[in-house]
C-alpha cells in the first residue's frame, strides 16, 4: 500500500477519493449556510405614505415608499416585497392605499406573507429659497409594524432637505430630491434601533423573568408585549433589569405567561408637530401627564377587548351599544309611515374596523331582522315598503371559540314594512369581527372570527303616521272670514288603544321657524280609523302683520312614545307633521 501510494497514478486515486468524501459534507454546510442567509432576511412591504400635509402632486405618497423602498433594499437587511405585489393584494382586499388602520394593515400583511410593514406620513412641507437657490424640507413620520402583532416595532420621525437646486427647478423634482435623501436617513436611524428581546425564563403569578438584561438594553419602565409563537398572551412593564437578566410585571395577560414565550419591547412613535421648528426640524408634541401604565391603553386594547367582547361580561350583559333611540319621522317617501334609529357604539367597538353590521329587529318580525346597515354606519330608516335583506345568522351571544370564521348571510324575504298608527318596539345588534390571533385559543387560519353582541332595546315605543292630509283651506285658496276659519284635515289611521296629540300651527313661512309659528289648536283624538277633523273659530287677522299669505299644518303623535316623534328641525316639537299648505287672506 506504502509503494502504492507513492506512484503518481494512486496519489490521483487518494486525491479523487478525499474529495468524493468531502464534496457531500462541503455542500451540506454550503446549504446550511444559504438556509442561514435566507433566513435571516425578514420580508418587509413598504406602503404607500399617507400625504397628511393636504397638498402637493397627487403621487407624493406612493414616491416616498419607493424612495424607502429602494433604501431597505441596498442593506441587503431585508427581502423587500415588490409594489406589484402590494397593489395586487390591495385590489384582492379592496383596499385603498394609503392604508392605515391597524386591522387593514394585519390583513395587507398575512395576504402579502409580510413579517413587518413600512407605512408613513407626510406631515408637511415647504419649498424655501437657499441662497441663489432652492430647496425642499419634508416633515416624514415613518414606522413599521410587526404583522404577528400588529403592533409598531420601530419608526423614526425627522425633517428631510432636499439638495439646492436652481431656481427654476420644479416642485416635484425638489420633493422627490427630499423624499430620496429622507428614505436615506429614516433607514439609517430604523437599523440603528435594536429594540430589546428576550425569552421568559420562568414565572410567578404576575411576574416573569426574562433571559435578557441591560447589557442587551431592557430598562425599567419599558413596555412590553409577550408572544406565544403568533398569538399575543400578555402586555406588561419592565420592573428590575440586572445586566443579564430582567424581571416583567404582568399588567394583563389572556392565557397566563409561561417558559420560552417571547418578550419584546414595545416601540412607541414620537407624536410630532406638522409645524416646522424655527431652526427647520421638528417639533416634538409634549406628552400629557399621565399614569406609570397608560402608555399600554392600546395594547390592552388589543387584549382587553377581545377579552370584554368575547367574555360575555361587563355584569352579565355583553351589549355594546348605548342611547338607542327609535323615532316616528315624517320622512317616508310620499308621507308614508317612517320610523328613524340611532344609537352610539359602546366606548369599546368605537373603531369601525370591528363592526361588521347592525341588524335592526322590530317586535311584529321574530324570525329575522328587519333592516341591516354597514358596521361604519349609526342610523337606519324603517319604512312602510315591503324588503327583502341578506343577514348573518349568528345566534349565540359573544363566547371564546371561534366557531364562526367565513361571513355566511340568509336572505329573509318579503320583510314587512310599518304600519301607521301601530306602535313598535325595536332593537339593534352588533355582528363584530375580530383577529383571529387577538381570540384566545382560536384554532383556525382564518383571518376573523365573527361573533354576536345581545340584543339592546330601544327606550320606549315608536309610532309612526302617515302624513296628516290637509284638507281646507285649499292649497292657495283665500279664505272668506279670516276672523273665524275652519281647518279641516284627514287624520292618520291608527290602531285600538292608542291615544292620538293633533296640533294644528300656522306660519307666514313655509319652513315655519320657531319665532314665525303659532299653535292654535291642540286636542287629543282616538278614532281608529281614517277620519275627517275640524277646527272650528280659528281668527287669523293680524296674526303676522302685513302677512296677506299664510301656510297651516298639522302634526300628531302617540303620547305614550319615549321619546316621540323626531323633533322638528326649526321648533323642536315632537310631532310628525303634514306638508305645510298655502292660503290667501284679504
Amino acid at each position: 500500500m506504502r509503494r502504492f501510494n507513492q506512484l503518481s497514478i494512486g496519489r490521483r486515486i487518494g486525491r479523487t477519493a478525499l474529495a468524493a468524501l468531502l464534496i457531500p459534507a462541503l455542500s451540506v454546510v454550503a446549504a446550511q449556510r444559504a438556509e442561514a442567509q435566507i433566513q435571516s432576511n425578514p420580508t418587509w412591504a413598504v406602503l404607500e405614505f399617507n400625504n397628511a400635509s393636504g397638498k402637493g402632486p397627487e403621487n407624493l405618497g406612493a414616491t416616498a415608499a419607493e424612495a424607502f423602498r429602494s433604501e431597505l433594499g441596498k442593506t441587503g437587511r431585508y427581502e423587500i416585497i415588490p409594489a406589484e405585489t402590494v397593489n395586487r393584494a390591495l385590489i384582492t382586499l379592496n383596499l385603498q392605499p394609503p392604508v392605515t388602520q391597524r386591522i387593514s394593515l394585519i390583513r395587507l400583511g398575512q395576504e402579502i406573507g409580510a413579517s413587518n410593514l413600512v407605512s408613513g406620513d407626510i406631515l408637511n412641507w415647504r419649498i424655501v429659497n437657499d441662497g441663489k437657490g432652492k430647496r425642499a424640507d419634508v416633515i416624514l413620520r415613518v414606522v413599521v409594524t410587526d404583522v404577528a402583532s400588529g403592533l409598531a416595532v420601530n419608526g423614526a420621525s425627522f425633517v428631510a432637505s432636499s439638495t439646492v437646486r436652481p431656481p427654476d427647478t420644479g416642485e416635484e423634482t425638489l420633493l422627490a430630491d427630499a423624499l430620496a435623501i429622507g428614505a436615506t436617513q429614516g433607514v439609517t436611524e430604523i437599523i440603528s434601533k435594536d429594540l430589546p428581546r428576550g425569552t421568559i425564563l420562568n414565572t410567578t403569578t404576575d411576574q416573569a423573568l426574562v433571559n435578557q438584561g441591560s447589557r442587551s438594553g431592557f430598562a425599567v419602565g419599558q413596555e412590553v408585549i409577550v408572544l406565544r409563537g403568533r398569538e399575543q398572551v400578555g402586555i406588561g412593564i419592565v420592573s428590575e433589569v440586572e445586566p443579564d437578566s430582567s424581571t416583567i410585571k404582568l399588567v394583563r395577560t389572556t392565557r397566563g405567561l409561561q417558559p420560552g414565550d417571547k418578550v419584546r419591547v414595545i416601540f412607541t412613535p414620537k407624536q410630532v408637530s406638522d409645524k416646522f421648528s424655527a431652526s427647520g426640524g421638528v417639533q416634538v408634541k409634549k406628552a400629557a401627564p399621565r399614569s406609570p401604565n397608560s402608555g399600554l391603553l392600546t395594547v390592552a386594547a388589543v387584549l382587553g377587548l377581545a377579552l370584554v367582547l368575547l367574555g360575555q361580561g361587563r355584569a352579565s350583559n355583553s351589549a355594546l351599544v348605548s342611547d338607542f333611540v327609535a323615532e316616528a319621522t315624517n320622512e317616508g317617501v310620499g308621507g308614508q309611515p317612517a320610523v328613524k334609529l340611532s344609537w352610539t357604539p359602546d366606548l369599546l367597538t368605537k373603531g369601525n374596523e370591528i363592526r361588521d353590521e347592525w341588524q335592526i329587529w322590530r317586535d311584529d318580525v321574530t324570525t329575522s331582522p328587519v333592516l341591516v346597515v354597514p358596521g361604519n354606519q349609526i342610523f337606519a330608516l324603517d319604512t312602510a315598503d315591503v324588503r327583502t335583506l341578506e343577514y348573518q345568522n349568528i345566534q349565540t351571544v359573544g363566547g371564546r371559540s371561534c366557531d364562526v370564521t367565513d361571513r355566511e348571510v340568509e336572505e329573509a324575504e318579503d320583510v314587512p314594512g310599518l304600519v301607521s298608527g301601530r306602535p313598535y318596539r325595536y332593537q339593534v345588534k352588533l355582528i363584530y369581527k375580530l383577529l383571529s390571533i387577538d381570540v384566545p385559543g382560536a384554532d383556525t387560519d382564518s383571518t376573523y372570527c365573527y361573533f354576536g353582541s345581545s340584543k339592546v332595546g330601544a327606550k320606549g315605543t315608536a309610532t309612526p303616521f302617515a302624513v296628516p292630509v290637509t284638507v281646507s283651506p285649499a292649497a292657495g285658496s283665500t279664505v272668506n272670514n279670516p276672523a273665524s276659519v275652519t281647518f279641516t284635515f284627514q287624520a292618520a289611521p291608527t290602531f285600538g288603544g292608542i291615544t292620538c296629540e293633533y296640533v294644528v300651527q300656522i306660519s307666514d313661512s313655509l319652513l315655519f321657524p320657531k319665532s314665525r309659528t303659532i299653535t292654535v289648536a291642540k286636542f287629543i283624538d282616538n278614532k281608529l280609523s281614517p277620519a275627517t277633523l275640524s277646527v272650528d273659530g280659528v281668527p287669523v287677522t293680524g296674526l303676522f302683520a302685513g302677512a296677506t299669505r299664510l301656510y297651516w299644518r298639522v302634526g300628531v303623535r302617540n303620547i305614550a312614545d319615549k321619546p316621540g316623534p323626531k323633533p322638528d328641525q326649526y321648533t323642536g316639537e315632537r310631532y310628525v307633521f303634514s306638508f305645510g299648505s298655502e292660503f290667501l287672506v284679504p
